[in-house]
């Protein structure tokens, strides 16, 4: 059930406050969530398995990496799709996923350099034939928030 609410959490946008999900305040379509979630789970037992949920089994580094948990489940995902899928000879690269012009070339963009080169993204790639887009291997981009070691570099 968590799972599935976070699935479902995930469909709507500019919903930052989590706690709206479990609001007692009557549905507004203009602000908060559109929908309560209260009857399925409660949000503290939705909050005390969100802490608890532990992503990788590898000890915390000595610096900070703000990443630690995702790199084991992005290592994970690239590994099983290696092991299980062989994309076929359309793929799609990051900003490249967009709409078909017709049935054999694919409509290509300028995307232009992002405003300023800070921050972290991933990088994906994914299977564009056969309808709905299938990732297959993803990298995390790291940018300003690279980790540190203890000298700084």
């Amino acid at each position: 059930m968590w799972l599935g609410c976070h699935f479902y959490m995930a469909c709507f946008q500019g919903i930052t406050d989590r706690r709206l999900w479990w609001s007692k305040e009557t549905i507004d379509k203009f602000k908060g969530a559109p929908f309560r979630l209260g009857e399925y789970i409660s949000f503290s037992r939705f909050r005390n398995i969100g802490q608890s949920i532990r992503y990788t089994d590898k000890a915390l580094p000595e610096f900070i990496d703000r990443f630690h948990e995702v790199r084991s489940l992005i290592d994970a995902w690239n590994l099983h799709m290696q092991k299980n899928y062989c994309p076929s000879w359309l793929n799609c690269l990051d900003e490249s996923m967009n709409t078909w012009l017709d049935k054999y070339c694919p409509g290509f963009m300028c995307v232009p350099r992002k405003p300023h080169p800070f921050g972290n993204e991933y990088h994906s790639i994914a299977d564009g034939d056969g309808g709905k887009p299938i990732m297959w291997r993803v990298k995390l981009q790291e940018g300003k928030d690279r980790p540190k070691n203890a000298n700084g570099s």
